[in-house]
């Protein structure tokens, strides 16, 4: 019974660490649009791959070349730009 107990803390203290890409995402469509479709003059985000959308969030972190887009990266950890980057990968174009 023991064993089962720490299996199961073990699991559920893994699948709470994980960072929610689509609540995450959810501050992007702020600005980005619904579901990252931009009807406006800011880039749509839906259609680009994961790895083109975490580059760009690396780059807006470590590069600040655009204040707004600066301090929204910044605050977010390696996992959570990841998990982001991985739900917009999924959004069709």
């Amino acid at each position: 019974m023991r064993k089962i107990i720490i299996l199961f803390f073990i699991t559920s203290t893994t699948a709470i660490a994980q960072p929610n890409g689509k609540l995450l995402a959810s501050q992007c469509f702020q600005c980005h649009g619904p579901n990252g479709r931009s009807v406006g003059e800011i880039d749509s985000l839906a259609g680009e791959s994961a790895a083109e959308i975490y580059d760009e969030l690396v780059e807006f972190k470590f590069e600040p070349k655009n204040d707004i887009m600066n301090l929204q990266a910044r605050i977010y950890t390696d996992a959570e730009m990841r998990a982001i980057a991985n739900y917009i990968g999924t959004l069709p174009k």
